[in-house]
């Protein structure tokens, strides 16, 4: 998968925006040692750990590899896509064969012991984290959440009973 941001300067505010986000495989395989299951991961949330990081910009011209592919998958260049000078991100996130993966989601059976992990009542995840490390993320985001969850119907009603 390669993924690639490009800076918006559109009003007061700068940020950064995804200008491709491409899953270059629909299916693939995993085993886990008891036997192989083909993963659906165009219907999978991804937690991938970036491959390779670069910037572009006045001092550091996008390489023939990056022109290549931003024409490749950008089919009408916005306006800082069109110098070779263009202030970009590069994030490569891709999983190759070989890499050990985690992969959670609904398992369907296929007949003749093929086995396919899917989204259907659940949602599907592939990650090249650890579990670990997942969980620790997933544990951060839900504390947050929970401060929000709380906090802001109490700054609400503080609001409230000030007015």
């Amino acid at each position: 998968m390669r993924y690639k941001t490009a800076r918006d300067t559109g009003g007061r505010s700068q940020f950064w925006k995804p200008i491709v986000d491409n899953k270059g495989v629909s299916k693939f395989g995993v085993d886990d040692g008891t036997g192989l299951a083909e993963v659906d991961i165009v219907q999978a949330s991804l937690e991938l750990k970036s491959k390779h990081r670069s910037r572009s910009g006045i001092l550091n011209p996008l390489d023939d590899i990056q022109v290549a592919a931003l024409e490749k998958y950008v089919k009408k260049p916005e306006g800082s896509l069109v110098s070779k000078h263009s202030r970009l991100r590069f994030h490569e996130k891709f999983i190759k064969e070989g890499d050990e993966l985690y992969v959670l989601g609904d398992v369907e059976s296929r007949g003749n012991d093929a086995i396919l992990m899917t989204k259907k009542e659940n949602f599907l995840l592939v990650s090249d984290y650890l579990e670990e490390e997942l969980i620790e993320k997933y544990r951060y985001h839900a504390k947050v959440a929970g401060v929000v969850a709380v906090g802001v119907p109490f700054i609400l009603y503080w609001l409230f009973i000030s007015l």
